[in-house]
């Protein structure tokens, strides 16, 4: 879901690009791992074309994927710190959904702050009339409280528009509304 590029600086000076994609969260010593390896596979590319470039320490970030990595993105970012943070977010997210939702939408730090509150309540609907419509009939004690031929001429998206929305900050994705608590 998140990966990022991890490249040669060594290989790269002299005109190769050797890099390997890493997907995050990934564990610390499993990261350490990859950037040796692309390391060694830039060394040994030189070796073979006769670069003579000898020291292969030093590495960067040639490209980012997942949703909200763009905001983060520079070529000396930290990857650990990032691993660390999409780590904790990981874990703390009850899926997948809510969490790629939270990160395309909001800074990462924030995203981890409503997850570690519980600060958001899930809703899974398509629009905004849909979310009023359902707050509506949840705070009404049935169903039957407003009739049927009234219900039909409420404007749902009204109440989204001028009510609901100042009250709470939504977040949205295919089929998902988060509704972000400010407890």
């Amino acid at each position: 879901m998140f990966k990022v590029a991890i490249t040669d600086m060594a290989a790269y000076n002299e005109g190769n690009l050797i890099y390997h994609w890493v997907e995050l969260p990934i564990d610390e010593e499993d990261l350490r791992e990859e950037i040796d390896s692309v390391l060694k596979e830039g060394f040994e590319f030189c070796q073979e074309e006769g670069n003579g470039c000898y020291q292969h320490e030093e590495w960067f970030v040639t490209d980012v994927e997942g949703p909200g990595m763009r905001q983060y993105y520079h070529q000396y970012m930290d990857v650990f710190k990032l691993n660390s943070l999409l780590e904790d977010m990981v874990y703390l997210a009850p899926n997948n959904e809510v969490l790629e939702t939270l990160t395309a939408n909001l800074k990462y730090k924030d995203a981890l702050n409503v997850l570690e509150n519980e600060d958001y309540i899930i809703h899974y609907v398509d629009s905004e009339a849909e979310l009023a419509r359902q707050f509506v009939e949840e705070t009404m004690s049935t169903r039957d409280d407003i009739p049927r031929w009234i219900s039909n001429h409420i404007d749902y998206k009204a109440i989204y528009d001028r009510e609901l929305r100042f009250d709470s900050d939504f977040v949205w994705d295919d089929g998902i509304c988060i509704e972000i608590l400010h407890g």
